[in-house]
Parts: C-alpha cells; sequence; structure tokens
C-alpha cells in the first residue's frame, strides 16, 4: 500500500469512528428508552384493569349488602322454598316475594350468571 491509500484509509477510518460512537449511543438511549416506555404504559394498563376490577367488586358488595338488609330477604324464616328433601313444600307468599325480587335483580344486572340465597339453616 502507498501513502495515498493509507492516507485514504485513515481519514476515512476517522471519519466513520464518530458517526459509528453516536449511532451507538443513540441505540443504546432508544433502547433504554423504548425499555422505560414499556414498563410505564404496562403499569398504567394494570392499574386500569385493577381499578375495573374494584368498581366491579365494589358494586357487587353495594349490591349484596342492599339485599342483605331488604326487609324481605332480612326477616326470611323457614317458610321458604327448601329442596333439600325429595319433594319441596309448596311456594310460600314470602317466597314468591323472593323469588320476584331475585328475578328483577338479575333482569336490572345481565351480567350475573346467577341470583341465588342461603339461609341460616344452611338450606
Amino acid at each position: 500500500m502507498n501513502i495515498k491509500q493509507k492516507l485514504t484509509w485513515a481519514f476515512a477510518v476517522i471519519a466513520c469512528l464518530p458517526i459509528l460512537v453516536v449511532a451507538a449511543i443513540v441505540i443504546v438511549n432508544l433502547r433504554d428508552k423504548a425499555t422505560s416506555d414499556f414498563a410505564d404504559s404496562s403499569a398504567r394498563e394494570i392499574r386500569q384493569v385493577d381499578n375495573a376490577m374494584q368498581l366491579f367488586f365494589d358494586g357487587i358488595t353495594q349490591n349484596v349488602n342492599y339485599i342483605a338488609a331488604h326487609p324481605l330477604i332480612a326477616g326470611a324464616s323457614d317458610d321458604f322454598r327448601n329442596y333439600m328433601g325429595a319433594t319441596p313444600p309448596p311456594q310460600s307468599e314470602n317466597d314468591r316475594q323472593a323469588t320476584e325480587l331475585f328475578a328483577s335483580i338479575a333482569k336490572a344486572h345481565p351480567a350475573y350468571s346467577y341470583v341465588s340465597y342461603g339461609l341460616i339453616n344452611g338450606s
């Protein structure tokens, strides 16, 4: 190699080296920024899902508290229909009203899979 080629290569290396260093720094910074942005956006989405679930369960809690305090349910006695035996007894007036109450709750909340109740005696 003659002097001209050596100088040409030296100038090319001197010109390319800062470009490569700057490109490497930019790539590292972009990757770090993308990682931190992803972590931040994921945390925001997780908080949104958590808030939505909390609102859903708060609504259910309010409905359960309302139903539990309803005079018809709070005053439930053993005259509600019981399916523990082979043949259930006939439906009482309180049982019919409770069934209508639960039907209206189910109609007002289509997202609920079922509405049911249990008595203190386990039935």
